[in-house]
């Protein structure tokens, strides 16, 4: 690739499902010069690809019914949603035509009378592994209707602090930043300057670590937390993640790991079980992810977000843990709370 003379008319693209272990000279401008990171689709995007398998459908899904499916298939890739689209159809055809699957001879169909159904779907559903499941990382995923009247109120409170701590803005494309760009605008690098110091002014050392009695729904609550930063980039730092490359060391996963967090900002550090993790990596893992921790730059859109299951309401945490992890400050730490009587009775 240095050799060859730029002329326009040789090509390379590169693809990989592993960005953590791409080699960074390969990211060196004169290589690949540009880098596009497709994460997984949000609920509107996956709206749009439900939309564009199920075009030619006749009878076609009623958009209540798409909206249900896109919120149904959280963590689900671009593939993913066409082998389900596909999977239903074939679900649906054998359902309303079962003789064609004993039968030897080659039966003629009616396909206006197929009809594809919600259990269609859900048979496809309850079958397929998504591409957000396929590792050892905790994967997200909304209260069930179940728990989520116990939960409601500790969720909604943890959501005000993290849209404190760090705020989302919304992401516009690159037509749609165009839309209202001033191209008269004579002052230089002045406002954008500005814009950027304000942004960046709002945040400081992001971090949240949930503690609770054990069976107090910690690990629905982190869940659902990830489950709303959906369009964030989530790096799950907990053991199976370290350790799942027996061909690298821990602390190369780590050093790795930050490389992500730091490329795809704002990011979240999610780490489940922390004391326990805390406690079973060896000490050389701790001081390489607490020096990266410190070198981020203070206003950096990364958050530390740390689960943690005690035995007693009044049990004194780990002040090594918690001054490494989540810095001195008392906002870092929330306590999950009993659900009150009026929770109870929904």
């Amino acid at each position: 690739m240095d050799g060859m003379d730029g002329r326009g008319q040789v090509i390379v693209i590169g693809a990989t499902n592993r960005p953590d272990s791409v080699d960074p000279a390969l990211r060196r401008p004169g290589r690949f010069d540009r880098e596009f990171y497709f994460p997984l689709p949000s609920e509107k995007a996956r709206r749009a690809i439900i939309d564009i398998h199920t075009k030619g459908w006749e009878p076609p899904l009623k958009p209540e019914f798409k909206d249900q499916l896109a919120a149904l298939t959280k963590g689900y890739g671009g593939a993913d949603l066409r082998a389900l689209c596909t999977e239903a159809a074939l679900n649906a055809v054998q359902g309303t035509y079962p003789q064609i699957y004993t039968s030897e001879k080659k039966l003629v169909i009616d396909p206006s009378k197929i009809t594809v159904l919600a259990k269609d779907f859900m048979i496809s559903v309850n079958k397929m592994i998504p591409s957000s499941e396929r590792s050892g990382s905790s994967t997200s995923a909304p209260l069930t209707k179940s728990i989520e009247p116990l939960l409601r109120t500790s969720l909604q409170k943890l959501a005000a602090i993290l849209d404190e701590v760090i705020p989302q803005k919304k992401k516009l494309t690159a037509l749609e930043e165009a839309q209202y760009d001033d191209r008269d605008d004579d002052r230089g690098f002045e406002r954008e300057t500005m814009q950027r110091d304000f942004e960046t002014a709002r945040i400081f050392r992001p971090r949240l670590l949930i503690r609770g009695l054990q069976g107090m729904g910690q690990q629905y609550i982190g869940a659902a937390l990830l489950n709303r930063f959906e369009g964030l980039h989530v790096q799950s730092f907990d053991l199976p993640t370290l350790l799942e490359d027996s061909a690298r060391s821990a602390e190369a996963a780590v050093v790795q790991l930050f490389k992500e967090v730091r490329r795809h900002k704002p990011s979240v550090i999610y780490i489940p079980n922390v004391d326990v993790w805390y406690q079973t990596v060896a000490p050389s893992v701790i001081k390489t992810f607490t020096s990266m921790l410190r070198a981020l730059p203070p206003n950096d859109p990364v958050l530390v977000l740390g689960i943690l299951d005690t035995a007693k309401e009044d049990e004194k945490l780990d002040p090594d843990m918690l001054r490494d992890l989540f810095g001195f400050s008392v906002k870092n730490v929330f306590a999950l709370k009993r659900p009150t009587e009026v929770s109870s009775h929904y």
